[in-house]
């Protein structure tokens, strides 16, 4: 009965971890295992305050108001994702990330009008054909709204 359980249990662990995703150039789907991902063990609200942390001793620390930009998202907390973003676009660091990451800010808080001027902006900062191509995409989706 035992090697029955063990076996069960090994069979659980060992075979199901996977998950299936739509490959967006190819249009396959293809299986991504979740020990080849590398997902982040933290959660928002770890990385939310080890940016403050950060900010607090390095007021400069551009990537510090970014990753907490995006942690104010994941935490549906857009007015504070939009005012971290402002201070990035003040002081001209990471524009690119900063436009992107604002607009989706506004899409979630139905601000259509400033969601446009925003991914207009970051038209600007992108060289990346598939990236101007996504952002071209959000704006006919949020035009369509």
């Amino acid at each position: 009965m035992k090697f029955v359980i063990i076996f069960f249990f090994f069979a659980s662990t060992s075979y199901g971890q996977y998950i299936e995703m739509l490959d967006p150039v190819t249009n396959k789907v293809t299986k991504v295992y979740l020990e080849s991902m590398n997902m982040p063990y933290k959660t928002a609200l770890d990385v939310l305050n080890e940016c403050n942390k950060r900010i607090d001793k390095s007021p400069q620390d551009w990537q510090a108001y970014y990753q907490r930009s995006r942690s104010q998202q994941i935490l549906s907390n857009y007015k504070a994702s939009i005012e971290d973003t402002d201070i990035l676009i003040e002081n001209k660091k990471l524009l690119n990330l900063a436009y992107w990451n604002q607009g989706l800010s506004y899409i979630c808080l139905l601000d259509y009008t400033k969601a446009i001027e925003v991914y207009k902006k970051a038209l600007n900062y992108y060289n990346d054909p598939y990236a101007k191509a996504r952002i071209i995409f959000l704006l006919g989706c949020v035009i369509y709204k």
